[in-house]
């Protein structure tokens, strides 16, 4: 279970390190468009990682659920949707044939 206010707040922690390091021209595409976790543009996204293999992903708040984009081992969370709360958890599902390393 992930909560979707905590992924919000690493989302932002990790830009505010990470832009540092990006060119000053893309620095600043980047967040004119409100930076990769509320990018105004809906092909901007922000993925987690996670160490096992990942089979299901839903987000779920008072009653509503949703699939959450996944591939692979990350999966992507509906940072800049406002109608989710920051309450609004995600549960994700792993393969059981791998063990976590």
């Amino acid at each position: 279970m992930r909560r979707l206010g905590d992924l919000r707040l690493a989302c932002e922690v990790h830009w505010a390190i990470d832009k540092e390091t990006l060119p000053f021209a893309m620095r600043t595409m980047m967040s004119a468009m409100g930076g990769p976790c509320n990018f105004v543009s809906k092909k901007g996204t922000y993925s987690f990682a996670e160490m096992r293999r990942i089979t299901a992903a839903t987000i779920s708040f008072n009653g509503k659920s949703a699939p959450v984009p996944f591939n692979g081992h990350a999966f992507t969370p509906p940072l800049r949707e406002q109608d989710w709360s920051d309450d609004s958890m995600i549960e994700l599902a792993f393969d059981n044939d791998q063990a976590a390393q």
